[in-house]
């Protein structure tokens, strides 16, 4: 089990007999441990292999006492590799959230021969990678030198998106480059709540061992649902959200922020429920650059799109929103409904 606010999203592994595997830890301090390993070759050949180093993983993990160090982790991973005399390519990271006010999220990791992971941050899922593809790298093994881990620090909520290269080449119609850019386009359309299963499963044949795992950091310093109709309830969760936004971007930001909700709010009624009683959340975040809100109903209607077209407004909602905010993104829930992501930036 992972602490929240951590979530694994999706685990892909095909075939099951496979030379692909990955390790996601758990530890008292609240730092995740991430390995990911494609053994050279594929299929039942290489599995005994998987097996032994999923045991040495899971063993030198439950044995440390402190947050262990990536480059140490990735140092020994090395030895036993070269003890076992298997080359693979491997990926280590150790996400740590960051203390303080501001949410967030230290990632630190390596990667070797395996691709490396798509780091998706931002209410337009702006796209930041740990490095770029490329065949030249060697397998991890012992005799090749570990290079120092990449460090950043990451605003939340993120996504980790972790595929092997096997993956990538049958997605991508053989090329690892396109496989990425699929996965992108996953992550920035609008059902990317509801699953990526459709974009992996293709008619391509399984020339390799696969591996894909989406692991999600969903922090949110407030999160509430109420009835939308619920006026006293809705007036006490705005006032609260416009005295944190005025706190974290000054008065004109902060009421500028408030009042896109406030219009958000009203599209939900108007048209999500449709004069019918119905839930809506709101959860924000006081990023380090960004303050972020988003609301979410399970209505049936077209929720936000309906805002540009909505002539009851003058100006329009989505223009009111656009005008208080400088991201706005809006996406399918995975239960239905609508999700609004608004986000303004700190003086």
């Amino acid at each position: 089990m992972l602490p929240p606010p951590f979530k694994v999203l999706l685990t892909w592994r095909r075939p099951e007999q496979s030379g692909d595997l990955a390790v996601i830890a758990s530890l008292e301090s609240g730092a995740v441990p991430v390995v990911g390993i494609d053994i050279v070759g594929h299929g039942p050949s290489v599995y005994p292999a998987s097996l032994y180093l999923r045991g040495w993983i899971n063993g030198w993990i439950q044995g440390i006492s402190t947050t262990p160090q990536v480059q140490s982790l990735s140092d020994e991973l090395a030895e036993v590799l070269q003890r076992i005399d298997v080359e693979a390519a491997c990926f280590v990271c150790l996400l740590t959230p960051r203390r303080g006010s501001s949410a967030g999220l230290v990632y630190d990791g390596i990667s070797l021969g395996f691709p490396p992971p798509l780091l998706i941050a931002g209410p337009q899922l702006e796209m930041k990678t740990s490095g770029s593809i490329s065949s030249s790298l060697p397998g991890l093994r012992g005799d090749h030198a570990i290079p120092a881990p990449t460090h950043q620090e990451l605003s939340g909520p993120v996504c980790l998106v972790i595929a092997s290269d096997g993956l990538l080449s049958r997605i991508g119609s053989g090329s690892e480059h396109e496989g990425k850019r699929v996965l992108r386009a996953w992550q920035q359309s609008r059902e990317r709540d509801t699953g990526i299963e459709t974009f992996l499963a293709t008619d391509a044949l399984v020339l390799d061992d696969e591996l894909c795992i989406l692991l999600q950091w969903e922090h949110w310093d407030h999160d509430v649902a109420f009835l939308a109709d619920d006026d006293d309830e809705r007036h006490r969760v705005l006032g609260l959200l416009e005295k944190r936004a005025i706190d974290a971007l000054g008065s004109k930001r902060g009421s500028g922020l408030a009042s896109a909700v406030v219009e958000a709010m009203c599209n939900v009624m108007r048209h999500a429920y449709r004069g019918i009683s119905g839930r809506v959340r709101i959860r924000d975040v006081n990023e380090v650059e960004l303050f972020r809100v988003e609301v979410e109903d399970h209505g049936a209607g077209n929720g936000y799109r309906q805002l540009a077209t909505d002539l009851t407004a003058q100006p329009s909602g989505q223009t009111l929103i656009d005008h208080f905010c400088d991201a706005v993104d809006v996406r399918d829930g995975a239960d239905g409904g609508t999700i609004l992501s608004m986000a303004v930036k700190k003086p």
